[in-house]
């Protein structure tokens, strides 16, 4: 653990604690909990076959899964808050196909994770995740990663 100095969203800098860990082990795990989320809530099994991106969500990247993806037609959905804002999570499930599904995750009322690597403070509060064909999957790729 080390202290860093932050300036989020247009505030005084502040020092805050990091804790250094790796993302891409982070977005993994939401992967897997989307997975059972959509069986949980809709009875559908994400396949082998089917594309999962899940990743960290700019605020701009959020935006976009709010504006684009969650305002697609969709019967299915579910948002839900567990504990005092420790985990918020919502998820939209396609009407014509189980496999194509949204998700939006908060952890700790929007944990802030950045990569400490890039010199500009970019920063995620939240985990965004599609499952859906390869092809579908793949195009969005290069649109939030």
């Amino acid at each position: 653990m080390q202290y860093v100095n932050l300036k989020p969203d247009d505030k005084a800098q502040q020092k805050r604690l990091a804790i250094p860990f790796d993302g891409s082990k982070f977005a993994e795990l939401f992967k897997y909990i989307t997975k059972a989320l959509s069986w949980y809530y809709w009875g559908s099994y994400i396949q082998i076959s089917t594309g999962v991106l899940s990743t960290s969500l700019t605020e701009t990247g959020e935006e976009a899964f709010e504006n684009f993806l969650f305002s697609l037609n969709s019967d299915n959905r579910v948002e839900k808050t567990i504990g005092e804002n420790t985990v918020y999570f919502k998820g939209h499930q396609a009407v014509d196909d189980d496999q194509i599904t949204v998700w939006k995750f908060q952890i700790y009322n929007g944990i802030y994770v950045r990569d400490s690597t890039l010199k500009s403070p970019i920063s995620s509060s939240c985990v965004g995740v599609l499952t859906g064909p390869k092809n579908l999957i793949e195009s969005y790729e290069e649109l939030f990663e």
